[in-house]
């Protein structure tokens, strides 16, 4: 049998400040369906993957529309006022008092609900706080309080985290009593994605993850509590986003040795992310990079069949809990979801997930939709090598 398939990893979204390509509804959709696939059907994801993405344009434009609305606020009352927070559900005096009892504080930001917004209200509230950033948007938000009350004006101190010193003028901030905010799901720094260096390894929803383990290290070295900063939907549709209550993370309940506690750290930290997101995945903004971080894809081993097992099959199927179409410009690819692994098929077969996608068929009926000039034989040596790839079953 000719080789007609090539195997890839799937390839990513570029992600540049707040933008992405057109290929983000596909990367969530295929890591939704690897977490929920045993309790969601494919329909309800594909839901779900559709609301991911109009939610985050959709928060891009509201919070660009918030810091206007901010500046004007201040302009107008000339610094005399203090703004009300964006997310309901604030405890400032508990977030002060961890901060006094502890010597400092790090809250553990995640990309979920209106994530944004937890960096302007820290200011309104005139929390003192210092933040790796990456988007220029956050950087855009600090000078909307130029105008503000004085302890909004000072509270935010961002550093891009791609400057030299990133490292250095954070743990000087945090020693001077600023609170240290840490987006824990971004998995990002100079290194990019790569988590090889300073990562662990660590269980969300069911599957093995590999994370970044920074807020830990910081925690250790400064002797600070983490305490999980969520802004979830509210309780109704249409009420306003809130601020999650969560306890802080104490280095008193963790052990001994520096790596397992890195380690018990970040779980800690990823299960107040799971919390949220078994709720309301479409929340859940960095869905799309979860392929990037999966540790469990089962190996691609083809399966050896019998030549001809394919072609004599009655009925031929696809999964689609397994196995999803995964559009690219440059050529036809199927993605398996339980290896991560992605496959491209010949050009001529482009029609093939559309004709298998919700019934089964017969070889020969499949080649007729398949192939306008008909090659029957070509049909079938692809539909085994799929089948040696557990891309498609006999039904």
């Amino acid at each position: 049998m000719r080789d007609n398939t090539t195997e890839t990893a799937p390839a990513e979204p570029a992600v540049s400040g707040d933008t992405m390509r057109a290929g983000e509804y596909i990367h969530y959709y295929a890591n939704l369906l690897t977490l929920f696939r045993e309790s969601k059907t494919p329909a309800e994801i594909e839901v779900m993957a559709h609301a991911a993405v109009d939610l985050r344009t959709t928060r891009i434009g509201e919070f660009a529309t918030r810091l206007e609305s901010l500046q004007s606020f201040y302009r107008a009352t000339s610094g005399s006022r203090f703004a009300q927070p964006h997310l309901e559900g604030w405890d400032a005096q508990r977030i002060e008092a961890l901060r006094e009892q502890h010597g400092g504080l790090l809250l553990a930001a995640f990309h979920y609900g209106e994530h944004r917004h937890v960096v302007a209200d820290l200011a309104a509230l005139g929390i003192g706080f210092v933040a790796p950033i990456a988007k220029r948007n956050y950087f855009d938000a600090v000078s909307v309080f130029a105008d503000a009350p004085t302890a909004c004006a000072n509270a935010p101190l961002m550093i891009e985290v791609e400057q030299r010193n990133v490292g250095r003028t954070l743990l000087t901030s945090l020693r001077r009593g600023r609170v240290g905010l840490i987006y824990v799901d971004g998995n990002m720094g100079p290194d990019g994605h790569l988590v090889a260096e300073g990562g662990t390894e660590i269980g969300f929803l069911g599957r093995r993850i590999s994370v970044k383990t920074g807020i830990a290290r910081l925690a250790l070295s400064l002797k600070l509590p983490i305490l999980p900063l969520l802004s979830i939907p509210g309780a109704e549709p249409g009420q306003p986003h809130r601020i999650m209550p969560m306890e802080p993370i104490l280095l008193s309940a963790a052990g001994v040795d520096a790596a397992e506690t890195e380690t018990w750290l970040m779980q800690r930290c990823y299960d107040a992310l799971a919390s949220a997101v078994t709720s309301a995945p479409e929340h859940w903004e960095f869905a799309f990079c979860l392929h990037r971080w999966l540790r469990d894809a089962s190996v691609a081993t083809p399966l050896e069949l019998a030549e001809g097992t394919i072609a004599q099959a009655q009925r031929i199927e696809i999964d689609p809990s397994t196995v999803i179409e995964y559009p690219r410009d440059d050529g036809v690819y199927w993605l398996h979801v339980g290896r991560q692994r992605a496959y491209r098929l010949p050009e001529w077969s482009r029609p093939l997930y559309a004709v298998l996608r919700d019934q089964s068929l017969p070889a020969a009926q499949i080649a007729t939709l398949v192939q306008d000039q008909g090659d029957p034989a070509a049909t079938h040596a692809l539909l085994q090598q799929l089948a040696s790839l557990e891309l498609v079953r006999a039904a």
